[in-house]
């Protein structure tokens, strides 16, 4: 059972030790870390290897079921009214495979619900939303953009 003064010193150890950040620090080089990648099974490893190294009594990792995702190629190509290839395009998480699409882009700016509106029918075209966020707002998280 945790005492009130144990919770104290633990949490003052995670506000004050330097071992946090240069955790946060590996975790963040192993990227990326989609479920089932590589970078996961590296995560984990580190994880469990962290939690022996700060005494721990028994870690241990269990299977589970989950489904995973694995980025594939994405390619944007802009013909009208100017040519022009995107070569930074990226599918986002979970982003399903799709066929070759053809459609009319919409420009949704940020993703903001008043950008939407303002976009009018979106239905059967692909809707163009920035990953930037509005200056001086909250951030919108993309998963409230996509």
């Amino acid at each position: 059972m945790i005492t009130r003064e144990l919770d104290h010193q633990l949490t003052g150890e995670a506000w004050t030790s330097t071992d946090a950040y240069a955790n946060l620090e590996k975790l963040c080089d192993l990227a990326p870390r989609f479920a089932g990648s590589p970078g996961n099974f590296a995560a984990r490893d580190f994880i469990l290897e962290k939690f022996k190294a700060y005494g721990l009594a028994h870690p241990r990792t269990d299977a589970f079921d989950y489904l995973t995702w694995t980025r594939g190629a994405c390619e944007l190509k802009l013909r009208a009214p100017t040519a022009r290839d995107f070569h930074s395009a990226i599918s986002l998480v979970y982003s399903p495979n799709a066929p070759r699409l053809r459609e009319a882009v919409v420009d949704c700016g940020i993703g903001s619900e008043d950008d939407f509106a303002r976009a009018g029918a979106l239905r059967g075209n692909i809707a163009m939303v920035t990953t930037a966020n509005p200056e001086n707002k909250p951030t919108i998280h993309r998963r409230e953009k996509y």
